[in-house]
Parts: structure tokens; sequence; C-alpha cells
């Protein structure tokens, strides 16, 4: 398999498996969408196109007001997301989250550097929280509950179920990664009206050789709508769903940064498994970066070399310049001034080397 056809496996496999919204509204939802469902939303679709990248396309509903695009954390790190709000502000539909990273499972190295769960660290370019895995029912119900007392009060966790049946469709498509997906229900209330609120998620666990896993949990998507509104809504977010597109020529050029930043030269009919082994090898060098950065700051030192003999000094950090003179003696200065006629500027020795 490509290169191209993994990233478009990737990014859009979540977005067009619209699940069949189980337990409650699962029978209006399996049909084609009836648009006109009670008279609750007599609506007219029109394309939104990401303003940002134009990198997909959605259908949504006309007057309503459609924010989204590609949030670029980093440089591989393209984040998908959307919020519709219809206009007389009962229903609003979400795709994504712009402000949610990858994850990075725990480790040995991790908790020897006091690295609790939410730490966010750059592993080379690469954003990741420190998080355990969470299956999709678990982490639904932890994200509701944990932003939609920002939309609406009283906020109660009606179920989370499993939905193993789209864990395996999602896990066939994948390949070699864990999915779980699942979904949960909540209840709330918004101006004297009582809501319902639905969210669907599907992380997906990667893991490499040495057992560190990657997971991300942005294949997240759902609706809040008053209650007589809630089997309609479920309707528009399916269609809206299986309307999504990615650009293949954004897809494209996804792989060439990719590349670019991997500093890989792999052919475009490279395999999976090869791509992917790429990939964990500029996250683990990420990784030692940013361990050996974060030692340096809980130790309050830092390390400098002498830049005619290449020797390397520790010294207490705190100081802008560092200086070593013949005898070997080292200052540490607030400005660029040598404290004495004896003394050179030493350099600083980057982060893992």
């Amino acid at each position: 398999m490509s290169k191209l056809k993994f990233t478009l496996v990737i990014a859009t496999a979540a977005m067009l498996l619209a699940p069949p919204f189980s337990s409650g509204h699962s029978e209006v939802a399996a049909r084609e969408p009836d648009l006109g469902l009670s008279n609750k939303f007599p609506l007219e679709w029109v394309r939104f196109s990401d303003p940002a990248e134009h990198a997909f396309v959605f259908d949504v509903p006309r007057n309503w007001r459609a924010e989204g695009g590609i949030r670029r954390v980093s440089a591989l790190q393209p984040i998908p997301w959307l919020r519709v709000r219809s206009s007389d502000e009962k229903t609003l539909v979400v795709f994504g989250d712009p402000n949610m990273v990858a994850f990075a499972t725990p480790s040995q190295i991790s908790v020897g550097l006091n690295w609790p769960e939410g730490t966010v660290y750059n592993a080379g370019g690469v954003y990741l929280t420190i998080m355990k895995y969470r299956p999709g029912e678990v982490f639904a119900a932890e994200y509701g509950s944990r932003n939609l007392p920002s939309l609406c009060s009283n906020v109660h966790l009606e179920s989370s179920i499993a939905r193993p049946d789209l864990s395996s469709a999602l896990t066939s498509l994948f390949g070699q990664v864990r999915v779980a997906a699942g979904e949960a229900r909540f209840t709330c209330m918004l101006k004297g009206e009582p809501m319902e609120a639905y969210l669907f998620s599907a992380p997906v666990l990667y893991a490499d050789q040495q057992g560190l896993g990657i997971w991300e949990g942005n294949r997240l998507y759902g609706f809040l709508a008053t209650r007589d509104l809630a089997p309609a809504a479920s309707v528009l977010t399916a269609h809206m769903l299986k309307s999504f597109e990615f650009d293949l020529g954004w897809l494209r050029r996804q792989s060439d940064i990719a590349v670019s930043v991997s500093r890989t030269s792999t052919a475009v009919n490279a395999q999976i498994s090869k791509t992917i082994m790429q990939s964990w090898e500029n996250r683990q060098a990420g990784l030692d970066r940013g361990f050996d950065e974060y030692s340096r700051m809980q130790r309050g030192i830092d390390i400098y070399a002498n830049p005619a003999t290449g020797t390397r000094v520790t010294v207490k950090a705190g100081s802008a310049y560092y200086w070593i003179n013949g005898r070997g003696e080292v200052q540490g200065t607030a400005t660029d001034q040598a404290p004495g006629p004896d003394f050179v500027r030493m350099t600083r020795v980057p982060s893992g080397g």
C-alpha cells in the first residue's frame, strides 16, 4: 500500500464510517436521512470548505453558523475539526477537537522523570500528552463530562456503551493497531430546556517494538440538541459524516511534508510496515531529546562545551552565558561580556547531543 493510501485510510476511516447511532435513534439514522424529519429541520445543504488549507469539505445546513478547518499543531499534526450551530442556538454538531493533540501511554521513562498523566511534551515536532489508553466509551464519557459543563448545566451521563461492531470494522482498515469504538449519552439543561448530547469516539492505539504506545482520540463526533430535536440531530450528524471528503491534493502534500520532516526518502509505494517504523524512529529520537532537556531542567543544570577543546562542562543553570579560562575556571554571566581577559565563551550542547 502506498504512503498516500495509508495516509488516506488513517485520516478518513473514522469519519467515513458513520455510526448507526444505537439505543434511541438507530431506526431513524439507519435510513437515508429524512431532512424534513417531523418538520424539525427543513434544511438546504451547502458545502463548507476548510478555510485554512482547503483540506476537506462538509455538507452543512444553510444559514447555520459553521467554523472549523485544519489546525496545524506541527508539520506532522494537522487536526481537522468542525463546529456547526443552528440559528436558534438549539442544536450543535461537533467533529473533532482543535485542541486535542495525540497521546502517549505512560512508560518507565516518563515515570522515572515524574511526568504524570496530563503532561504535554514535544517529541521531535510531535506534541504528545501522557495518558493511559481509553476505549471509546470511556473516552467519550470522560470528554463529555469534562467539556459539556461549558455548554449546559446539570450534566448527567446517561450511558456509555462499547461498539465492538465498529471496532472490528475500523481495526480491519487500520491493520496492526487497536481500535475500541464506543459512545456516550448525556442529559443537561440549557436556558430551562432539557437537552441531550451524544458522543462517538474511536481511539486508535499504535505501539512500537519497545512497547511505547501512541494513540489519538480525535476521531470524536456528536451533537448537543434539545430533547425534541435529538432524533433529527442524529440524522443530521449522520448525513454530515457521509458528506465528508478530503482533498486528494492536500493529502499528497501532507505526504511530502512527512517525508521532509522525517528526513526519509521512502518511495511512494513503500509498505505500511516500513512507513510506520520510520515514523516511530522519528518519534523516538524526539523523545530522547525531550527527556534530556527535561532532565537538565529538573536537576537545575546545563551542559556547555569549550569551543577550543570540545571538553564538556556541567554548569549550574541560571546564567545567559558561560565562560571558561585556561585554568578550567567556569563563570556564568547575564550579558555577552567576558568576566576576564583570558575567558572564552562556551557553547551549549544541544539536548540529546
